[in-house]
């Protein structure tokens, strides 16, 4: 059986990049009202960001011969010089240590990215996309 890793990457941006990650929280007070302030803010962009450098993430043999496949969803945050700041799985495959999330995630902290842009110059944002580990 040949054992190989598949990395694929689909980057989800509908019509710009969050640029601040604020989370709704789930208030005890159901007499407080909608704060749009709570939203992230977008900012639109002519480019979309593309990934330039891509490690693949290691598919330990124990895994592998679990025979173990599918997809980590992560959410990346992607910095102005192409780098990779915070990353949160978004769905899990194989959480723990030495479990699939955590090679993801390793690997996609390797990575670099040509950032989005506005008016010419680059943006940061966040980007959701899977990893996908396959014994094909």
């Amino acid at each position: 059986m040949k054992i190989t890793t598949i990395l694929s990457i689909v980057i989800v941006l509908i019509s710009g990049c969050s640029t601040n990650r604020t989370k709704a929280s789930t208030s005890q007070n159901p007499s407080k009202t909608f704060n749009p302030r709570n939203l992230p803010q977008l900012v639109p962009y002519e480019k979309p960001p593309a990934p330039i450098k891509q490690v693949p993430p290691l598919y330990p043999i124990h895994i592998q011969k679990q025979k173990i496949q599918g997809q980590v969803w992560l959410e990346v945050e992607l910095l102005v010089d192409g780098s990779v700041g915070q990353i949160e799985v978004k769905q899990s495959l194989q959480s723990g240590p030495g479990g699939l999330d955590e090679s993801a995630v390793n690997a996609v902290k390797q990575w670099r990215f040509k950032p989005a842009e506005s008016d010419g110059k680059p943006v940061p944002c966040w980007v959701t996309f899977p990893v996908t580990f396959s014994l094909d």
